[in-house]
């Protein structure tokens, strides 16, 4: 289920936005795709999990600004800021068995996300994070259906 919402991130969203481009997108999403999941490469959850606060704005929100701008859907893009916040959610629970390393991250503003009534408005509407797009309806909407999906992907697991 995580290989196919990589799949399909990378196929909706970020070909789309790259394309065209000199290298073979689909090859090399493939091969990616491919080499994680090889159970031979020895990563850590604490080192892919880390700084998720700057690889929002600097990598993530980009998509976004692109694919609303075509006028296309976001849906796919919008699982990674979700399971990012389910991530959150789990580390301010103290559920995270090492500690989180964001140099970008301010605390008490993950705090507050994580204890608002709606952490997904609350995550969405983060200025440094989402910078023009903070708080749009297109965001929020998207990444609500994703958290929604993450949830899902949660329960089946347990």
């Amino acid at each position: 289920m995580i290989r196919q919402f990589a799949y399909d991130y990378a196929t909706d969203d970020v070909i789309p936005v790259l394309s065209p481009s000199p290298l073979d997108l689909a090859k090399y999403r493939d091969v990616v795709l491919d080499r994680f999941s090889n159970p031979a490469l020895k990563d850590t959850n604490q080192r892919v999990a880390m700084d998720g606060f700057s690889k929002i704005p600097g990598f993530i929100a980009a998509t976004f600004h692109e694919r609303l701008a075509r006028g296309e859907g976001i849906d796919s893009v919008a699982m990674l800021p979700a399971l990012f916040l389910a991530y959150l959610q789990r580390w301010h629970r103290g559920q995270i068995p090492y500690t989180y390393q964001d140099q970008a991250m301010d605390p008490a503003v993950a705090h507050a996300i994580c204890e608002a009534v709606d952490p997904v408005a609350a995550f969405c509407a983060d200025g440094p994070l989402w910078g023009d797009l903070a708080g749009d309806a297109r965001l929020v909407n998207a990444v609500r259906r994703a958290s929604a999906r993450v949830t899902l992907f949660e329960k089946e697991r347990l």
